[in-house]
């Protein structure tokens, strides 16, 4: 079977920047002025220990201008802290939130075209999950974290740079009093956090995916007298989360115990000071930007381990929204649609057929409703072509195997078989919603896997048997993909003799359709589908299972809608109901994922 591509639980994050540069580049510019604010207000706080020294020193002296000078640099140094940290953090938040933006409308998009298979083959709420939430922490690390970062970092290197240019020896000391505790906290926590946020970020999708899938089947649950059954499973996930959560807090408590080295250190300074230096007003200075700096500079040090988990959970989360754009990405656009020359099972045109003027459709008789474009194919000669097509869920255990069928247009066929002989698939395949593994499907020579979405959905248009609506009303809904206004929407309306059933609703096409098309029954979702799909005006129409869970009142409103706009178009139709089968003349019955025998 064709490869499906899976997301990742935990996606490599090696080389992540480099993958995520693409994205970041628009906005680099912004982001490296607000960089270099951040780290402007970082430094301006790591001068002010400096300047506390000096002022020390001069009161010490009785050098009262010295004081009046430094007083004056402490108030600048307050202002340019200030107004730096602001226009930092105000860049930095503005491209933060272009940057999921970009990624949101991305992802977004990717899943509106992703394949079928993809889709089908991942829980939603996991997906939602990475599309959202994750895409939303984004903005909250460059928002908020990215900033203490900067200062944190900034303050570490001005203030370490302050301390060496004070006393060298005394910074010697307070490092390597400090360091070495320090390094050896920071290792326990890697060795303890090593995959714990992966762990958790994994967890967090299955949550979602399985509160996503409880509302979905809430009417089941309901009926079956599920809801504890599955209220258990959901409790179950939460508590695997929990310590997923646990886990991530017991690394993260690690970084608590430079607490402990933080206070030896500030204590060895003032000792240290006292003996190195002695007493003179310089050397009292000295000592009072040690201690000063020390205290920032432990407090900055803290931060960062604070932000560590930050870091870490931004750079799983933003693994695993790379991974959904990877894993979505399409395929390079083939324009042209030209039939492939080498392929023996798809002739070329007749050179000799019917010119234009003679390919005109018969007075009456119309391929598309008039007015809407759609497929603009009249003279189509080949129509829709299946050859030795397979496919396969599971691999091994192929659905369909070796189906080969021929639909010239204007076509009228019946598809049928026993559930699970494949008839829905063989539609999704038809439909180009599905890649065969193995075949081709054809529509005029050119090959639907190649073709672009749109192109696709102008050749063949496919009802499936639960008809998908938005919340909104019907003119929404009918407008989803064919962008066709309240005029067009109206004469679609009438051309398939359906002003009955418009005038029959409560507000025509303002009536409201409910959350997943709730408030309307199962036929009036199927007429929904069949005029969004007729306002496309395709050549080939599939309609699977359309009148199978529908009143025989809406059945005939649907079989006459056919009828009346059916001229040139190929129709094929996948039933059960022998009222339906009937109609047809052409019947095709598939059996164990192939057709054994065609009826006429």
């Amino acid at each position: 079977m064709g490869e499906v591509r899976r997301l990742r639980a935990a996606p490599d994050r090696r080389g992540l920047t480099r993958a995520a540069l693409p994205y970041l580049r628009p906005h680099l510019a912004r982001m490296g002025w607000g960089v270099g604010l951040s780290l402007g207000a970082s430094a301006a706080v790591a001068l002010v220990p400096a300047a506390v020294g000096a002022v020390a020193t001069a009161v010490l002296e009785g050098d009262t201008g010295l004081v009046t000078t430094v007083t004056l640099a402490l108030l600048g140094l307050t202002l340019v802290h200030l107004a730096a940290r602001f226009g930092g953090e105000l860049l930095l938040g503005a491209a933060g939130e272009r940057l999921v933006r970009t990624l949101r409308d991305l992802a977004a998009e990717r899943l509106a075209g992703a394949p079928l298979r993809f889709v089908e083959s991942h829980a939603a709420g996991e997906m939602v999950g990475r599309a959202t939430a994750e895409i939303a922490e984004l903005a909250v690390f460059v928002r908020r974290q990215v900033p203490a970062l900067l200062a944190s970092t900034g303050y570490l290197l001005i203030g370490g740079y302050v301390l060496v240019s004070r006393s060298w020896p005394l910074a010697l000391a307070l490092f390597a009093a400090f360091m070495p505790p320090a390094l050896f906290v920071l290792h326990r926590f890697r060795v303890r956090s090593a995959g714990a946020w992966d762990a958790e970020a994994d967890r967090q999708a299955k949550v979602a995916a399985t509160f996503a899938e409880s509302l979905e089947a809430r009417e089941t649950l309901q009926l079956a007298g599920a809801a504890a059954q599955w209220d258990r499973r959901y409790a179950r996930d939460n508590d695997r989360l929990l310590d997923g959560i646990a886990q991530t807090t017991r690394a993260l408590n690690t970084m608590t115990a430079i607490q402990a080295s933080e206070c030896l250190a500030v204590a060895g300074v003032i000792l240290l000071g006292g003996v190195l230096l002695g007493g003179g007003p310089g050397e009292v200075g000295t000592v009072v930007v040690f201690v000063l700096s020390c205290r920032g500079m432990f407090d900055s040090f803290m931060e960062l381990t604070r932000l560590v988990g930050g870091v870490q959970r931004t750079r799983v989360g933003l693994a695993r929204v790379l991974d959904l754009l990877s894993a979505t990405q399409p395929p390079p656009d083939i324009s042209d649609p030209s039939p492939d020359p080498s392929d023996p099972s798809d002739p070329s045109p007749d050179p000799s057929g019917p010119s234009p003027a003679e390919s005109e459709p018969p007075p009456g008789k119309s391929n598309l409703l008039p007015g809407i474009s759609g497929h603009g194919g009249w003279g189509v000669e080949r129509g829709l072509r299946v050859g030795e097509v397979a496919f396969a869920y599971v691999p091994g255990e192929d659905v369909l195997r070796g189906v080969t069928l021929a639909f010239p247009p204007g076509e009228r066929a019946v598809v049928v078989g026993a559930t699970g002989a494949g008839k829905s698939t063989l539609a999704k395949l038809m439909a180009g919603l599905y890649a065969p593994d193995r075949g081709t499907v054809r529509h005029d020579g050119a090959d639907l896997a190649a073709l672009g979405p749109d192109e696709r959905r102008r050749r063949v248009a496919l009802i499936p048997q639960d008809v998908q609506t938005v919340r909104g009303t019907i003119a929404a809904n009918l407008a989803l993909g064919t962008g066709a206004g309240r005029h067009d929407l109206a004469r679609a309306v009438g051309l398939l003799g359906l002003d009955g059933w418009l005038k029959g609703l409560p507000d025509g096409l303002d009536t409201g359709t409910g959350a997943r098309g709730a408030l309307l029954s199962a036929g009036e979702r199927q007429l929904i589908g069949l005029i969004r799909a007729m306002l496309l005006g395709p050549a080939v129409l599939i309609l699977d299972e359309a009148t199978a869970d529908v009143d025989p009142a809406t059945a005939a409103l649907i079989e006459g809608a056919l009828e009346r706009q059916a001229g040139e178009r190929t129709l094929i139709v996948i039933a059960h109901r022998r009222a339906t089968i009937d109609r047809f003349d052409r019947r095709i019955e598939l059996r164990g994922g192939h057709t054994p025998e065609e009826t006429t």
